[in-house]
């Protein structure tokens, strides 16, 4: 999947941040920027970490692509 973004997201659980997930992009995302991404089977609002242009992606896993970048 080249041309992606790899966008680490947190999501705020209980007052703690969990470890950064990995979503695609196909563009470059600030840090701290809220995004809006697909957790199982409902979506979740959550934080960027990072976000690294052609990511090394295990080809093991269907990575999901963020859904929405800020909450306006």
């Amino acid at each position: 999947m080249s041309n992606y973004y790899g966008v680490q997201v947190v999501f705020n659980e209980r007052g703690y941040w969990s470890k950064p997930y990995t979503y695609l992009h196909e563009e470059s995302i600030p840090k701290d920027t809220p995004v809006i991404v697909e957790t199982q089977n409902f979506y979740s609002v959550g934080k960027v970490v990072s976000c690294i242009k052609d990511p090394k992606l295990d080809p093991k896993i269907k990575y999901k692509i963020v859904k929405r970048v800020g909450l306006d």
